[in-house]
């Protein structure tokens, strides 16, 4: 007849204990994998990438750098093309990644990740030399700032666009000109922007889905 054996354990070190080990252990492992310069980078990037096309994918852009674009010839920017890179130039560098080390919170591990881009206030874009032109007779024309903020106010009560093919060639874009007129000029409506609603800030919000599912897929592949 077999004999038989009957063990005893005792758990000396507490549950609670054991749960708060295995927790400060995740958010090392976590830390280690998260808080690093690659990750920052590789975060920026990602934002970038996704931001810089998602403008570059809106109407307003696409008219722009189209030579016979309506915004390109209703703002006289015969070299829009090179002015919208330098403005995505300063879009670019305004992203930033700051990481929050994880840390034990209650029963679980906390941490935060912040990507901020495209100040609210444009006031970079809006100070960069792309943003306006001199035109031949000396007026500043702040076309990006009519664009983004002034909405459907008339810009320039005296004037308003008009294309006439014999007057091509004295146009900046060789297409439409100024001519006196009671009227008025604004912004095409279909284009017009304010401060919360221009062509940059539905760029940013139509990126936000796929830059979030982007952003989880880089963590997880580094945890």
């Amino acid at each position: 007849m077999a004999n038989e054996l009957t063990l005893q354990m005792r758990l000396v070190t507490p549950g609670a204990e054991i749960a708060r080990e295995i927790l400060d252990r995740c958010a090392q492992k976590i830390n280690r994998r998260l808080m690093t310069g690659v990750m920052k980078s590789n975060l920026k990037s990602l934002t970038r990438v996704m931001i810089e096309n998602s403008i570059m994918a809106q109407p307003e852009y696409e008219s722009l750098v189209n030579s016979t674009g309506v915004l390109r010839t209703e703002l006289g920017l015969s070299d829009a093309d090179s002015r919208l890179m330098s403005l995505l130039r300063v879009l670019m560098r305004s992203v930033n990644v700051a990481i929050t080390p994880a840390r034990v919170v209650g029963n679980s591990v906390t941490g935060q990740i912040v990507i901020t881009a495209v100040p609210g206030d444009f006031a970079d874009l809006l100070s960069s030399p792309a943003a306006s032109y001199t035109t031949d007779k000396g007026a500043v024309i702040p076309w990006l700032e009519w664009l983004l903020l002034k909405g459907d106010t008339i810009l320039i009560a005296t004037h308003k666009t008009v294309y006439d093919p014999k007057k091509a060639g004295v146009s900046r874009t060789g297409h439409d000109i100024m001519l006196p007129s009671d009227e008025g000029w604004r912004v095409p409506p279909e284009f017009s922007g304010t401060i919360n609603n221009n062509f940059i800030t539905r760029a940013v919000n139509d990126a936000l889905p796929n830059l979030r599912s982007s952003i989880e897929a880089e963590i997880r592949s580094k945890l």
